[in-house]
């Protein structure tokens, strides 16, 4: 078996996974598809778990491939990896209209954003689908200040700027209010995002 048949198995933390790695959803998978139930349902299991002080929470599986370039492809966990990506730009916004920037600078540039060394861009953590990819670097991953977050939705799988619990949208996500009212983005809890390591 070569190196690139081997199939391998890590035990790692959504964080550790994002901040550490670029990874692209294949071009030609389904988009994003959550709807707001599916989101309050992984929120308020986050929530439990840092009200109970559990240490780690198990998100379930990822499962990452090599695709044709360097970047490894997810496929399995595209819609857990997408929601935790834009709870994470939810939060930094939140510190950042707070006024709170190292932290919302920190999240962003630790979980969201990295530099591509070879073109000097700006590029997103997690690529997403062709559908999503350039409403998602725009509208979640690109920083609160940015001009790119007046980008208009093009799928259904896009909330606008107003929407408020439609279908696929993670609303929920890009209301700091709402957040706070799921538990998941007390100052408190919010400083914690570390757990997701």
């Amino acid at each position: 078996m070569s190196q690139k048949d081997e199939i391998g198995f890590e035990h790692k933390g959504i964080g550790s996974v994002l901040a550490h790695n670029r990874l692209a959803v294949p071009i030609n998978q389904r988009e994003y598809s959550w709807e707001d139930e599916h989101v309050d349902e992984l929120f308020s299991d986050f929530a439990d778990a840092i009200d109970n002080h559990k240490g780690t929470y198990f998100l379930g599986t990822i499962v990452l491939t090599r695709g044709e370039g360097e970047v490894p492809e997810v496929s399995d966990g595209q819609q857990r990896l997408a929601t935790s990506s834009i709870l994470l730009a939810a939060i930094r916004d939140h510190f950042v209209r707070k006024g709170d920037m190292v932290r919302g600078r920190s999240i962003e540039n630790d979980y969201l954003i990295t530099t591509d060394l070879e073109t000097t861009a700006i590029v997103p953590k997690l690529k997403m689908n062709v559908d999503d990819n350039e409403f998602f670097t725009k509208y979640v991953a690109a920083s609160p200040d940015s001009p790119d977050r007046k980008i208009q939705p093009t799928a259904e799988s896009h909330p606008s700027n107003t929407s408020r619990g439609s279908k696929g949208s993670g609303s929920c996500c890009r209301n700091p209010k709402a957040l706070q009212r799921k538990r998941v983005c007390s100052k408190q809890q919010a400083s914690r995002v570390g757990a997701f390591h």
